[in-house]
Protein backbone atom coordinates (compact mmCIF):
# COMPACT_ATOMS: atom_id res chain seq x y z
CA UNK A 1 0.00 0.00 0.00
CA UNK A 2 2.76 2.47 0.91
CA UNK A 3 4.67 1.60 -2.26
CA UNK A 4 1.69 2.65 -4.37
CA UNK A 5 1.46 5.86 -2.35
CA UNK A 6 5.08 6.63 -3.11
CA UNK A 7 4.51 6.22 -6.85
CA UNK A 8 1.86 8.89 -7.22
CA UNK A 9 1.10 12.01 -5.18
CA UNK A 10 -2.65 11.66 -5.89
CA UNK A 11 -2.68 8.25 -4.16
CA UNK A 12 -1.44 9.48 -0.76
CA UNK A 13 -4.87 10.63 0.57
CA UNK A 14 -6.53 7.41 -0.67
CA UNK A 15 -3.93 5.23 1.03
CA UNK A 16 -4.28 7.19 4.26
CA UNK A 17 -7.98 6.28 4.36
CA UNK A 18 -7.13 2.55 4.30
CA UNK A 19 -4.82 2.76 7.33
CA UNK A 20 -5.73 2.05 10.93
CA UNK A 21 -5.94 4.99 13.34
CA UNK A 22 -2.49 4.27 14.80
CA UNK A 23 -0.92 3.99 11.37
CA UNK A 24 -2.74 7.17 10.28
CA UNK A 25 -1.31 9.07 13.28
CA UNK A 26 2.21 7.94 12.36
CA UNK A 27 1.58 8.84 8.71
CA UNK A 28 0.35 12.33 9.65
CA UNK A 29 3.26 13.18 11.94
CA UNK A 30 5.62 15.61 10.22
CA UNK A 31 8.82 13.64 10.47
CA UNK A 32 11.88 13.84 8.27
CA UNK A 33 11.52 10.43 6.57
CA UNK A 34 7.93 11.22 5.62
CA UNK A 35 9.15 14.54 4.22
CA UNK A 36 11.79 12.74 2.17
CA UNK A 37 9.19 10.33 0.82
CA UNK A 38 6.81 13.19 0.07
CA UNK A 39 9.55 15.04 -1.78
CA UNK A 40 10.39 11.91 -3.81
CA UNK A 41 6.72 11.55 -4.72
CA UNK A 42 6.56 15.15 -5.87
CA UNK A 43 9.75 14.80 -7.92
CA UNK A 44 8.59 11.57 -9.57
CA UNK A 45 5.21 13.14 -10.37
CA UNK A 46 6.95 16.16 -11.87
CA UNK A 47 9.19 13.99 -14.03
CA UNK A 48 6.32 12.01 -15.57
CA UNK A 49 3.32 14.34 -15.93
CA UNK A 50 1.77 12.60 -18.95
CA UNK A 51 1.50 9.11 -17.51
CA UNK A 52 -1.61 7.09 -18.11
CA UNK A 53 -3.14 4.59 -15.70
CA UNK A 54 -1.14 1.71 -17.22
CA UNK A 55 1.32 -0.13 -15.06
CA UNK A 56 4.97 0.54 -15.84
CA UNK A 57 6.83 -2.77 -15.66
CA UNK A 58 10.12 -1.15 -16.60
CA UNK A 59 10.27 0.69 -13.30
CA UNK A 60 9.33 -2.52 -11.45
CA UNK A 61 12.28 -4.34 -13.02
CA UNK A 62 14.51 -1.39 -12.18
CA UNK A 63 13.42 -1.64 -8.55
CA UNK A 64 14.12 -5.39 -8.54
CA UNK A 65 17.59 -4.72 -9.97
CA UNK A 66 18.23 -2.17 -7.22
CA UNK A 67 17.14 -4.72 -4.63
CA UNK A 68 19.62 -7.27 -5.99
CA UNK A 69 22.40 -4.65 -6.01
CA UNK A 70 21.69 -3.88 -2.35
CA UNK A 71 21.62 -7.61 -1.48
CA UNK A 72 24.74 -8.49 -3.53
CA UNK A 73 27.13 -8.51 -0.53
CA UNK A 74 24.88 -11.16 1.03
CA UNK A 75 24.85 -13.39 -2.06
CA UNK A 76 26.94 -16.13 -0.42
CA UNK A 77 24.65 -16.35 2.57
CA UNK A 78 21.54 -16.27 0.39
CA UNK A 79 22.95 -19.02 -1.86
CA UNK A 80 23.67 -21.10 1.25
CA UNK A 81 20.12 -20.51 2.44
CA UNK A 82 18.80 -21.71 -0.93
CA UNK A 83 20.89 -24.89 -0.69
CA UNK A 84 19.61 -25.50 2.84
CA UNK A 85 16.07 -24.89 1.58
CA UNK A 86 16.52 -27.60 -1.05
CA UNK A 87 17.86 -29.99 1.62
CA UNK A 88 15.02 -29.35 4.05
CA UNK A 89 12.46 -29.68 1.26
CA UNK A 90 14.00 -32.99 0.21
CA UNK A 91 13.84 -34.23 3.79
CA UNK A 92 10.22 -33.15 4.06
CA UNK A 93 9.40 -35.05 0.89
CA UNK A 94 11.34 -38.15 2.02
CA UNK A 95 9.50 -38.52 5.33
CA UNK A 96 6.26 -39.98 3.87
CA UNK A 97 8.26 -42.54 1.87
CA UNK A 98 10.16 -43.64 4.98
CA UNK A 99 6.99 -43.90 7.05
CA UNK A 100 5.46 -45.93 4.22
CA UNK A 101 8.42 -48.33 4.43
CA UNK A 102 7.87 -48.72 8.18
CA UNK A 103 4.17 -49.41 7.64
CA UNK A 104 4.92 -51.93 4.88
CA UNK A 105 7.46 -53.67 7.09
CA UNK A 106 4.96 -53.98 9.93
CA UNK A 107 1.94 -55.12 7.91
CA UNK A 108 3.60 -57.35 5.29
CA UNK A 109 5.58 -59.51 7.70
CA UNK A 110 4.35 -63.05 7.90
CA UNK A 111 4.16 -65.21 11.01
CA UNK A 112 7.16 -67.33 10.04
CA UNK A 113 9.51 -64.30 9.89
CA UNK A 114 11.94 -64.09 12.76
CA UNK A 115 10.69 -61.41 15.22
CA UNK A 116 14.26 -60.52 16.23
CA UNK A 117 15.21 -59.93 12.57
CA UNK A 118 12.11 -57.78 12.00
CA UNK A 119 12.86 -55.78 15.16
CA UNK A 120 16.44 -55.20 13.97
CA UNK A 121 15.25 -53.97 10.54
CA UNK A 122 12.61 -51.77 12.12
CA UNK A 123 15.13 -50.29 14.57
CA UNK A 124 17.57 -49.55 11.74
CA UNK A 125 14.81 -47.89 9.69
CA UNK A 126 13.63 -45.79 12.64
CA UNK A 127 17.22 -44.71 13.34
CA UNK A 128 17.58 -43.72 9.68
CA UNK A 129 14.33 -41.78 9.91
CA UNK A 130 15.56 -40.00 13.05
CA UNK A 131 18.80 -39.10 11.27
CA UNK A 132 16.79 -37.68 8.37
CA UNK A 133 14.72 -35.60 10.81
CA UNK A 134 17.88 -34.25 12.47
CA UNK A 135 19.39 -33.32 9.10
CA UNK A 136 16.14 -31.62 8.06
CA UNK A 137 15.90 -29.70 11.34
CA UNK A 138 19.53 -28.57 11.08
CA UNK A 139 19.02 -27.47 7.46
CA UNK A 140 15.87 -25.57 8.39
CA UNK A 141 17.57 -23.91 11.36
CA UNK A 142 20.56 -22.90 9.22
CA UNK A 143 18.29 -21.53 6.50
CA UNK A 144 16.31 -19.39 8.95
CA UNK A 145 19.54 -18.11 10.55
CA UNK A 146 21.12 -17.18 7.22
CA UNK A 147 17.98 -15.44 5.95
CA UNK A 148 17.58 -13.44 9.19
CA UNK A 149 21.23 -12.38 9.25
CA UNK A 150 21.14 -11.40 5.57
CA UNK A 151 17.91 -9.47 6.00
CA UNK A 152 19.24 -7.60 9.02
CA UNK A 153 22.41 -6.64 7.15
CA UNK A 154 20.49 -5.46 4.09
CA UNK A 155 18.19 -3.36 6.28
CA UNK A 156 21.21 -1.92 8.11
CA UNK A 157 22.78 -0.89 4.79
CA UNK A 158 19.51 0.70 3.65
CA UNK A 159 19.22 2.66 6.88
CA UNK A 160 22.82 3.81 6.59
CA UNK A 161 22.19 5.02 3.02
CA UNK A 162 19.00 6.86 4.02
CA UNK A 163 20.73 8.51 6.97
CA UNK A 164 23.79 9.50 4.95
CA UNK A 165 21.59 10.98 2.22
CA UNK A 166 19.53 12.80 4.84
CA UNK A 167 22.63 14.25 6.48
CA UNK A 168 23.94 15.48 3.11
CA UNK A 169 20.79 17.50 2.35
CA UNK A 170 21.07 21.27 2.09
CA UNK A 171 19.63 23.44 4.84
CA UNK A 172 16.87 24.61 2.53
CA UNK A 173 15.51 21.07 2.46
CA UNK A 174 14.92 21.14 6.23
CA UNK A 175 13.34 24.58 6.00
CA UNK A 176 10.83 23.31 3.46
CA UNK A 177 10.03 19.94 5.07
CA UNK A 178 8.73 21.17 8.50
CA UNK A 179 10.19 18.50 10.72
Amino acid sequence: MLASALRCARCVPVVRQGLSSGQRRIFQQPNILYSVAKRCVAESAAKAPGKTGKRDFGSTWAQIKKMFVIAKPESGRLAGACVLLVISTGVTMAVPACIGKVMDMIYTSSQEDDPAEMRRKLTALVQLLMGIFVVGAAANCGRVYLIQISGARVIRRLREKVFSNLVRQEMAFFDSSHS
